[in-house]
C-alpha cells in the first residue's frame, strides 16, 4: 500500500509499536491492511469490559477526590460506597445486564473489583502527598514519522513538582516486555 500521508494519525495507539516489535508481518496485515481475527464472543464479562470497569471507577473516584489529602479525608466506608456505586453504574451498561445469569456474574465481578480497587487506594494512601493533574486524557504523540493517539490513565504531580505517570493494568504484565534490548511493550517507554 502507499505510505501514510505525512501528519496522518495511525489508529491503534501503542499497539502499533507493540505489534511491530513482536511481528512486523502481523503489524502490516492488521494495522495497514485492516485484517483482523473474528473472535467468538465470550460468555459473561470479558477482559476488555473488566478493564473498562476498573478505569471508569478510578476515573470517577479521582475526578471527585483529586489529591492524597482528599483521599485520606474519606472514611474507609465512604471510599467503598463511592467505588461500589461507580462499578454498579458500569455493570448496568454491560450487554445482557438485565438477565439473571449476567446479574449473578455482575455481583461476583463487583466483589472482586471492590477488593482490588480498595487495595489500589491503600497503595495511594501509603504514598506521600500527590495531586492528580489529569485522568484518562487523550494525547497525540509523534514517534518518528508516526502520529499516535494515546490515552494517559493518570498523571500526578508530586510535592517537588515532578510528574508521575500511572498506568492501570488489569491483565497480566510481563516485565521482560520492557527489556530495552528486546522491547515488546512500548507503552511505558513511549510515555517517557
Amino acid at each position: 500500500p502507499p505510505p501514510f500521508p505525512h501528519g496522518t494519525t495511525v489508529r491503534g495507539g501503542v499497539s502499533v509499536l507493540n505489534l511491530q516489535a513482536v511481528s512486523p508481518l502481523n503489524a502490516f496485515i492488521e494495522k495497514r491492511l485492516g485484517a483482523f481475527e473474528m473472535r467468538v464472543p465470550p460468555v459473561g464479562i470479558n477482559a476488555m469490559q473488566r478493564g473498562n470497569l476498573t478505569h471508569r471507577a478510578l476515573e470517577d473516584f479521582y475526578r471527585a477526590h483529586p489529591s492524597h489529602a482528599a483521599l485520606a479525608a474519606l472514611a474507609s466506608e465512604t471510599r467503598v460506597t463511592i467505588l461500589r456505586e461507580s462499578l454498579q453504574r458500569g455493570l448496568k451498561q454491560l450487554p445482557g445486564s438485565r438477565e439473571a445469569f449476567m446479574q449473578k456474574l455482575a455481583a461476583l465481578e463487583l466483589a472482586q473489583q471492590l477488593d482490588r480497587l480498595q487495595q489500589f487506594l491503600a497503595i495511594d494512601l501509603a504514598r506521600p502527598d500527590f495531586a492528580v493533574v489529569s485522568i484518562e486524557e487523550p494525547r497525540e504523540v509523534s514517534f518518528g514519522p508516526l502520529n499516535l493517539r494515546l490515552k494517559l490513565d493518570r498523571l500526578d504531580r508530586l510535592p517537588d513538582g515532578q510528574m508521575l505517570v500511572i498506568d492501570y493494568k488489569t491483565g497480566r504484565v510481563n516485565r521482560q516486555a520492557w527489556n530495552p534490548r528486546d522491547p515488546r511493550d512500548m507503552q511505558l517507554p513511549l510515555y517517557v
